[in-house]
């Protein structure tokens, strides 16, 4: 994530097309929480990402995976993709609709591809606003005791 891709005041992160894996630039609502990540987080005159220690932001995913790992309690065999698959899962359980998933996830395949995919141009902004709005809620709901802290 980094810093030109963040409009604060409307509250919207945007991926760009040279960025994403397919190559589709992809703009999301920013919750409150994810907002209060952002602004506490200081910005770095060396880089414009957010996170990580390096001028081209967070790389070290295998060895931050294992410091994880370490601190996860009976949990094995996961990778980071997990998380994507978990959260599109849990989503669905939360009755979210499959198209605002799919965009959240930016999927150009699934409900999109095909001659949906050529003629279905809306960009689901406000399911996409409410699908995260739900997500939001249903980690606020969750026991707090059990969260791993990713953060000593």
């Amino acid at each position: 994530m980094c810093w030109p891709e963040i409009d604060i005041e409307k509250g919207l992160w945007t991926l760009p097309a040279a960025r994403a894996k397919n190559h589709h630039a992809h703009t999301l609502p920013l919750m409150p929480l994810m907002l209060n990540i952002i602004q506490g987080t200081p910005r770095m005159a060396s880089r414009d990402t957010l996170f990580g220690t390096r001028g081209n932001g967070y790389v070290a995913w295998s060895h931050g995976k294992r410091l994880l790992d370490e601190r996860l309690d009976g949990v094995e065999a996961w990778t980071i993709h997990d998380i994507r698959r978990t959260v599109a899962t849990k989503m669905a359980k939360l009755g979210i609709a499959m198209p605002a998933i799919e965009r959240l996830l930016n999927h150009v395949s699934g409900s999109f591809g095909g001659v949906v995919g050529v003629y279905q141009l809306h960009d689901f902004a406000d399911q996409k606003r409410q699908a995260l709005e739900a997500w939001a809620q249903h980690l606020l709901s969750l026991d707090t005791g059990s969260v791993v802290a990713l953060r000593a």
